[in-house]
């Protein structure tokens, strides 16, 4: 004859108990544990016009600490296409973003309805459990009223604050998680570079510790459009950065397609 013990129910409990806590010491102690992804994304960072020259501690906190790609490919050099290509893993022939305007697919209705469901933000928020958070400059044309204004917040972001279109530092929107708030040319208070940083510091102090985090900062700057902060002294040791030979030859190719 078979002989069935039972536990009493405190034992059960504590049993549970036990296991729920070794779970999540498990979790603290980082046993298994996904990585946390940072991605700082740069705009006009070209080493060839000097663009290097002033990140000297980028440099050596980031670059000398871990690996430089001296030999790699991008699918498009034009802006909005190949962020597009970076948030959708695909060449600018699959994801339909042609250039850096509304009706080259950049941020359009289109694209919000074919591309942005697939991004892989949203793999990482929905099949691995992260933590998604994004600052700065999204797509060129992002907040164009005809698509959906700075109200559209892209699937995949958890937390989310928008530049509202193209590069700028001072006089400029942020789309904060959907809602307007609109920046002035006060460098303390304004200036775009040091605002996305702070929000990215907040969210580091603030988020939660039991789930993996991924974090894109996607900075306007060295985009020579402002040249400086306005801020003069000690803290200002470097020449306004050349004009960029690349645009110059981007003009005269242009000039040169006008006339050939």
């Amino acid at each position: 004859m078979r002989t069935i013990r039972l536990y009493p129910r405190p034992l059960v409990n504590f049993i549970v108990i036990c296991v729920t806590l070794l779970v999540n010491s498990m979790a603290v102690l980082g046993i298994n544990r996904r990585p946390n992804i940072v991605l700082i994304l740069t705009d006009d960072l070209d080493v060839s016009i000097g663009g290097m020259i002033p990140l000297n501690k980028t440099k050596k906190l980031i670059g000398e600490a871990g690996i430089s790609f001296t030999n790699t490919f991008v699918a498009s050099p034009l802006c909005c296409p190949s962020r597009a290509s970076i948030l959708t893993g695909k060449y600018p022939h699959n994801h339909h973003v042609i250039n850096n305007t509304l009706e080259g697919n950049c941020s359009s209705l289109a694209w919000q309805k074919s591309q942005e469901a697939s991004t892989f933000p949203v793999l990482l928020q929905h099949h691995a459990g992260y933590q998604t958070f994004f600052a700065g400059k999204y797509l060129n044309e992002y907040g164009a009223t005809e698509a959906g204004g700075v109200e559209h917040v892209p699937p995949g972001w958890d937390y989310w604050f928008a530049l509202e279109r193209n590069s700028k530092y001072y006089n400029y929107t942020l789309s904060v998680n959907g809602k307007a708030q609109k920046h002035g040319q006060n460098y303390s208070e304004d200036y775009l570079t040091d605002v996305l940083a702070n929000r990215s510091i907040d969210f580091l102090q603030y988020k939660s510790n039991y789930r993996p985090f991924f974090m894109m900062i996607s900075t306007p700057a060295p985009t020579p459009l402002d040249r400086r902060p306005a801020v003069r002294g000690p803290l200002c040791r470097h020449q306004s950065a050349p004009e960029p030979q690349l645009q110059r030859a981007r003009q005269g190719q242009t000039l040169a397609n006008k006339t050939s």
